[in-house]
């Protein structure tokens, strides 16, 4: 299982190491760092929310 702050901090490294297991797993890591970046933005908007309270 990968590291979440390495694909993250070299997305593109770690893009290239997994095509060549299978090309599909480069598409993979795009939308993980699309969900994640998603997901950080509903935690900021959380925690701005609760900040309010």
């Amino acid at each position: 299982m990968l590291d979440i702050k390495l694909i993250r901090k070299s997305p593109e490294s770690v893009k290239e190491r997994l095509s060549k297991r299978d090309p599909v797993y480069s598409k993979m890591i795009d939308e993980i760092l699309d969900v994640d970046e998603e997901r950080r933005g509903l935690i900021r908007e959380l925690e701005d929310l609760k900040a309010e309270k």
